[in-house]
């Protein structure tokens, strides 16, 4: 499975990395980018690169990724409703405004319901005592009843 978490990881950086040049095309920096194979390029390696990395990573950890991956598509989607702040005021003239959008209400809204699945991910589950006793070394407390309130 090594060679599926290394490969996921390889996609994620790739992905992220035509997501900021993508953004920093838009933004008005002299960066010249093909628009749409940086955006399919941005889609399919970052959110392929999750899934091999999560296929790679059994368990607990799947819920690290989630948060991981929520949260960089939540500051690509920051980063762009700052530079359309900035077109706004005068500061910035970004050579494609509709590019900016489209990261915002993209990025922000899905990077915010990974951060939440992530975070939510096993949080329902009855916990098991038995696991509790090899965590802490000691048994859970009994339960309360209504009359002792």
């Amino acid at each position: 499975m090594l060679i599926v978490r290394v490969t996921g990881l390889a996609l994620i950086a790739i992905g992220t990395l035509a997501g900021l040049a993508m953004l920093a095309s838009a933004a008005g920096l002299p960066i010249t980018v093909s628009l749409a194979g940086v955006w399919i390029l941005f889609l399919l390696s970052f959110l392929g690169g999750f899934v091999l990395l999560a296929i790679g990573l059994r368990g607990a950890r799947g819920r690290i990724i989630l948060r991981i991956a929520g949260g960089v598509l939540v500051f690509h989607g920051l980063a762009s409703a700052l530079c359309l702040l900035f077109a706004a005021v005068g500061l910035l003239e970004p050579r494609n405004v509709y590019q900016l959008w489209a990261l915002f209400l993209i990025c922000l809204p899905a990077g915010v319901v990974l951060a939440l699945v992530g975070e939510l991910w096993g949080a329902g589950k009855k916990s098991d005592s038995r696991e509790l006793v090899k965590r802490t070394g000691s048994p859970p407390p009994p339960p309360r009843s209504a009359d002792q309130d």
